[in-house]
């Protein structure tokens, strides 16, 4: 069957939108009518290398599944579902021990190549890949069915696919890697898709500050729409008063969002007055950095202190990922909050509601008691 379909042809190209060829769903397989595509910045990442060209883009989206290969059992035609850029078995060592993100499956992410083996687009008399065996920049993909989560119809798609990467990367960062719990000082930097999901994502953990640091004001604005405490338009200015508030501990979590990681960004993460100290995220137990994004390929990433001993960084490969499970988790407490009327979603938030009124009234109670409940004390800063 024909489809149009963004396609990246060559290295620093833009898109081209082209007719393309696209075969029939395998065994295992399925046909998705893309309904809504995400843009996220890796697809920009590609430009510049790291995967095989020519390539169909998009890795995030939503569609309806309008056909099944043999053997599917997982999904009929009709069904809803979102794309998940990386495959879950549900039966390999990281699948069973709860890290779906590193599946074996998802060994050919960068090739385009589907787990059953070959590629369904082609174009001009040649195969070619979509991004994370998917595509999503296409009217048509065909995905292998553990590349697809079934969701419940009545989530609009829109919500569904900012879930599929944007929002499980971000929240993922804070909840799965960053271990953030209630009264942890939480500092995010940079508030675009990935970002915002954080900060929410925080906000929901019980951080008892959540901050940001962004140089656009629209987004600082927005961060604090969506839970943010504090919001700063450089490091800085971030790390001078933080440290005020909270009487020169710092950060127990830091997460870098930003578009482009370079080592100026990290390194920023890490100093306090200029100085390569681990004291923005200083925590008394030992201070957490989670970098989410890309480096500029070609380009290598190293955090140096002032003494030029390169400091670690533990790195885990799509480490704030568990698909499944985050996608689960996510699409209630976070999408909810978006259209508030809607009866299904109304019921989740106010459970939301009611467990932080609870919490507050711990708190509330523990301080009437004479007990302080979080470690910051009289800087504590509740929210209103």
């Amino acid at each position: 069957m024909k489809t149009k379909a963004a396609v990246l042809t060559g290295l620093h190209r833009d898109y081209e939108v082209r007719e393309i060829d696209l075969a029939e769903p395998r065994a295992g397989e399925a046909l998705v009518r893309m309904k809504v595509a995400g843009l996220c910045h890796s697809d920009e990442h590609n430009k510049c290398g790291g995967t095989s060209l020519p390539i169909v883009g998009g890795h995030e989206g939503a569609g309806v599944v309008e056909a099944v290969g043999p053997g599917v059992t997982a999904l009929a035609v009709g069904d809803h579902v979102g794309v998940s850029w990386i495959p879950s078995c549900g039966k390999c060592r990281w699948c069973i021990t709860g890290h779906s993100n590193l599946c074996d499956l998802g060994a050919n992410l960068a090739t385009g190549v589907l787990a059953n083996g070959g590629l369904r687009f082609s174009m001009d008399g040649t195969e070619i890949g979509g991004v994370a065996a998917t595509g999503t920049f296409s009217q048509w993909i065909v995905a292998d069915e553990r590349s697809l989560v079934k969701v419940d119809p009545d989530i609009p798609l829109e919500w569904v696919s900012l879930v599929t990467c944007g929002v499980t990367t971000g929240w993922g960062s804070v909840v799965n890697a960053g271990q953030v719990s209630a009264g942890d000082v939480v500092i995010i930097y940079g508030c675009g898709g990935i970002g915002s999901s954080a900060v929410q994502a925080a906000a929901n953990a019980g951080a008892q500050i959540v901050a940001t640091v962004d140089p656009v004001a629209m987004k600082r604005e927005f961060a604090k729409d969506l839970g943010a405490d504090r919001t700063y338009d450089n490091a800085a200015d971030a790390h001078r008063d933080l440290l005020d508030l909270t009487r020169g501990v710092g950060a127990d979590v830091a997460i870098v969002t930003v578009g482009k990681v370079t080592s100026e960004v990290v390194r920023a993460a890490f100093e306090r007055d200029g100085r390569a100290e681990p004291a923005v995220a200083g925590a008394t137990e030992g201070p957490v950095f989670v970098s989410v994004g890309c480096p500029i390929p070609g380009h290598e990433v190293r955090v140096v202190d002032d003494a030029g001993r390169e400091r670690g960084v533990d790195r885990r490969e799509h480490g704030v990922h568990a698909r499944r499970r985050v996608e689960h988790h996510t699409l209630g407490p976070y999408l909810v909050r978006r259209r508030p009327g809607d009866g299904l979603f109304e019921q989740v938030r106010q459970r939301a509601v009611t467990e932080i009124v609870q919490q507050r009234g711990r708190e509330r109670l523990a301080r009437a008691r004479g007990r302080d409940p979080l470690r910051l004390g009289q800087h504590a800063m509740d929210r209103p």
